[in-house]
């Protein structure tokens, strides 16, 4: 369904969401980090073992992520919305990700104060797009990273991978199809049902 973002319209997300076969994978504390393809799942400490890879992460001295520039020009791991347009963000549930929003190649820092930062002992949600090797054309996705103590310590770990099955459409982070991600202004509805349903059993008890 397109959406005027900005002045400028936008594919937005078909709520067809492909869980990528890649989950729960240590993300070294290396120079080299671990190369990931999104579509086939397979995650290598080298490029050359993993041909068509669409992210890597890394770093021995704080927490990186870098989309393949080989593959195409246009994949990127994403901005924060609001916030700086030349580091990687951390993302909230419900952003959407899609031809509006910043993408970086030429840099993979991450963010580290204000919005967007990256949290510790916690999991962080970034945006992606890539170009899927079974169509040839450009996707959105996102992932859930799992960071300890510090950016640069371990465990930290690729979670789960999720990516829009429709070719150059955004999807929603967080969004894995069963029961899509709550518009803000829902999930606001249903926090005030529940508040008033906690009310009304206490005074049921009186």
């Amino acid at each position: 369904m397109p959406a005027v973002i900005g002045g400028a319209t936008a594919l937005v997300s078909s709520a067809a969401p492909i869980q990528s076969p890649l989950s729960n994978v240590a993300i070294p504390i290396s120079t080299a980090g671990i190369y990931v393809n999104a579509v086939t799942g397979v995650a290598t400490t080298a490029p050359s073992g993993n041909p068509g890879w669409d992210l890597n992460f890394w770093s021995t001295a704080s927490f990186r992520a870098w989309a393949n520039n080989g593959a195409s020009p246009n994949d990127g791991v994403m901005a924060t919305p609001g916030g700086s347009t030349t580091l990687v963000g951390a993302l909230s549930a419900g952003t959407f990700v899609d031809s509006s929003q910043n993408f970086i190649r030429t840099t993979n820092a991450p963010v580290t104060s204000g919005t967007g930062a990256f949290q510790v002992n916690a999991n962080n949600y970034i945006g992606f797009r890539f170009l899927n090797e079974a169509d040839g054309q450009l996707h959105y996705g996102w992932a859930m990273i799992a960071l300890s103590g510090a950016l640069n310590t371990a465990p930290r770990s690729i979670v789960e991978m999720w990516y829009e099955s429709v070719a150059n459409t955004g999807i929603q982070v967080g969004d894995t199809g069963a029961t899509g991600v709550p518009e803000p202004s829902s999930a606001a509805l249903l926090a005030l049902g529940a508040a008033g349903l906690a009310a009304l059993r206490r005074r049921k008890r009186k």
